[in-house]
């Protein structure tokens, strides 16, 4: 991924995935408070298993559950590994093929809504089956500090779960996720519409209105 630069060259990633020789000291280091995901497709959350465990995911509960049900039933790789993540380390014959050490890590989860305990445990539940885990944290926007306010809007797309969200801090930031005005949700996106027009910065993904 490094070497086709599939993925910026960045100082974000997991330590056990840096390929030996890579000198990921040298790229920038940002400093990532959250990463916001919109929903449950893969040209979304595609790459967010290579960040680094310490940066947390922000998704609605039905977007987190799906999440692990996906990863449950079938890998796509090391991108695809959002809730929990398997600890790699080079082989000895070469070090350019990573093999799993049998320990999986939770990653830090932010719901926009207070998830109940049997969702919680949910999560880390299927890995414990497979190995042993150090299980991530699970806690809900109001209950998370950040630099910013994070607004979820509930919207209308293909696939349960899907938010918008306005982030208030020293900007204004409307981010549709992928948006429709039609569907059982038309008149969560609609009221979404209508907050977004006060933001100073709009970032659209893809929408579709009848």
């Amino acid at each position: 991924y490094w070497e086709l630069n599939f993925i910026p060259h960045l100082n974000i990633y997991r330590k056990d995935l840096v390929p030996a020789g890579l000198d990921v000291i040298s790229y920038p280091k940002l400093d990532v408070k959250a990463v916001i995901l919109s929903h449950v497709h893969m040209d979304h959350y595609g790459h967010i298993g290579f960040l680094d465990k310490e940066i947390p995911v922000v998704a609605s509960p039905i977007t987190l559950a799906l999440l692990k049900g996906i990863q449950d039933m079938y890998s796509r790789g090391a991108g695809s590994e959002v809730i929990y993540f398997n600890e790699k380390v080079p082989e000895a014959k070469n070090p350019k093929i990573l093999k799993s050490t049998g320990k999986s890590f939770g990653r830090n989860l932010i719901s926009t809504i207070k998830c109940e305990n049997n969702l919680s445990n949910y999560f880390w539940e299927s890995a414990k089956k497979k190995g042993t885990i150090e299980e991530g944290s699970i806690t809900s926007l109001e209950d998370t500090a950040l630099p910013f306010s994070i607004t979820p809007y509930e919207i209308d797309h293909s696939v349960y779960g899907a938010n918008a969200y306005i982030l208030e801090g020293d900007r204004t930031i409307a981010y549709t996720g992928d948006i429709r005005r039609h569907g059982k949700y038309e008149k969560q996106s609609n009221i979404f519409i209508q907050k977004a027009r006060d933001a100073e910065i709009l970032i659209i993904d893809g929408d579709s209105h009848q």
